[in-house]
């Protein structure tokens, strides 16, 4: 086994670690990890801001990690960078449906007889992959957390 086999499989431990440990949005985690990834292959190894101006490293492991992540990445070669990065892409949707949106939409539906949110939901569900603005603002946690958030239909 070579020395970046041995660093990979620790960097894999590491990460599934702090994944149980941290319990973190999983949807969000892995689209950060894809934007600093691109932003890296980019040469930006200093803009790791959302489109809000957050820091989203403090969404993921330590800087320590993030950098060996990308080390390691980086040693197998532009084609293995890209090919990882295009992977992220193809298997993590840049949007889900959160419970607070579509339950803001239903509100809207229901009580004020706009579909306007309803409608933008729609249509970003049909490309859940797509990486835009609008996936992006509607794919955002709730900012209190949805920890003991209670449906009633079984979702």
């Amino acid at each position: 086994m070579v020395r970046d086999d041995v660093r990979l499989i620790n960097l894999v431990s590491d990460w599934k670690a702090w994944l149980r440990v941290e319990r973190p949005d999983y949807s969000l985690t892995y689209l950060h990890l894809e934007s600093i990834l691109l932003k890296s292959m980019e040469g930006d190894t200093a803009g790791y801001l959302d489109d809000e101006g957050r820091n989203i490293r403090e969404n993921l492991p330590s800087s320590e990690w993030i950098e060996a992540w990308i080390s390691v990445l980086n040693a197998s070669g532009e084609g293995d960078t890209r090919e990882a990065l295009t992977c992220m892409q193809r298997t993590n949707p840049a949007i889900i449906p959160r419970n607070h949106r579509v339950e803001e939409a239903l509100d809207q539906m229901v009580r004020q007889g706009r579909r306007d949110l309803w409608e933008q939901m729609l249509l970003a569900f049909q490309r859940p992959y797509e990486r835009n603005t609008v996936n992006r603002t509607l794919n955002q946690a709730p900012p209190w957390g949805d920890a003991g958030y209670c449906t009633y239909c079984g979702t």
